[in-house]
């Protein structure tokens, strides 16, 4: 572990790559603790998106998850099959469809930010509360950048 640690200092991966490495560690834990619910981390992603707007329609839901609309299509079907999705004809545009979650699809959404929430403390509890405000900063202000 302080080979790694020397190698980043004396010019190892670049920024870029660890935080890739990193990301992709965090995914594969995020994925592990989710796996006993039954549901994945785009699943999640998109129940949390029709609960924060309750009515969206599948296009617009793909363009927020970033996905093609026939994969959100084909989940959407197999969320609506396991119960936590409903789609409702929208009451005056009759070929558009609503998604809303059901009192299952709450439920569900709920249990998987417990199981991630538990898995984000697990991977920053080795550092302190004043390192996890430093790294959120950093973090935030390298976004901003990027997005200019």
């Amino acid at each position: 572990m302080a080979a790694r640690r020397k190698q980043a200092v004396r010019g190892g991966p670049a920024l870029g790559v660890r935080l890739e490495q990193v990301a992709q560690r965090l995914a594969a834990r995020r994925e592990a603790a989710l796996r006993p619910l039954g549901v994945g981390r785009s699943q999640v992603q998109q129940l949390e998106e029709v609960a924060a707007a309750p009515g969206i329609s599948t296009a617009e839901l793909a363009r927020r998850v970033g996905l093609a609309a026939q994969s959100v299509a084909s989940s959407v079907a197999s969320l609506e099959t396991r119960g936590w999705l409903r789609r409702v004809p929208h009451p005056i545009h009759r070929r558009l469809v609503e998604l809303t979650l059901t009192p299952a699809g709450r439920r569900i959404l709920w249990r998987a930010r417990r199981a991630l929430g538990r898995t984000e403390a697990a991977a920053v509890a080795g550092l302190s509360s004043a390192k996890r405000k430093s790294l959120a900063v950093l973090l935030g202000e390298w976004e901003a950048t990027l997005r200019e």
